[in-house]
């Protein structure tokens, strides 16, 4: 019986496993109400394409430019990742490697044409 060097790889659990990397996506928020959430992850073309939502919490909140930032793990080819937000409300400009949008249906056509690699679960 002769095993095949892909059989035996996949036996041991080698074999079709991708990369594993962490991606994050970091913006300044006007005050301590906001959160950043990444909904989703495509791969478009020869690029990662990653969907975060901002949203504001109802009530007062500290009154100070204030971090938000959220991480995933992805597993998935080694490929430039480009970062679209939906939500952020305030005018000062944002991160240089963001691309905000008013809604996410400003790109609906290339996602429906790219590959799911996340979702985060409810979204």
């Amino acid at each position: 019986m002769r095993i095949t060097l892909a059989l035996l790889l996949s036996l041991l659990g080698c074999a079709g496993k991708l990369p594993v990397r962490e991606v994050s996506v970091r913006m300044d928020a006007p005050d301590g109400g906001w959160s950043i959430s990444i909904l989703e992850a495509y791969r478009v073309g020869d690029e990662i394409w990653v969907i975060s939502e901002l949203s504001r919490a109802p009530g007062t909140a500290i009154q100070a430019i204030t971090p938000v930032s959220d991480r995933i793990r992805l597993e998935g080819p080694e490929l430039p990742v480009r970062h679209f937000v939906v939500g952020k409300t305030w005018s000062w400009p944002g991160e240089e490697d963001v691309t905000y949008l008013g809604d996410r249906s400003e790109i609906e056509n290339r996602l429906a044409r790219g590959r799911l690699l996340y979702r985060r679960a409810g979204a």
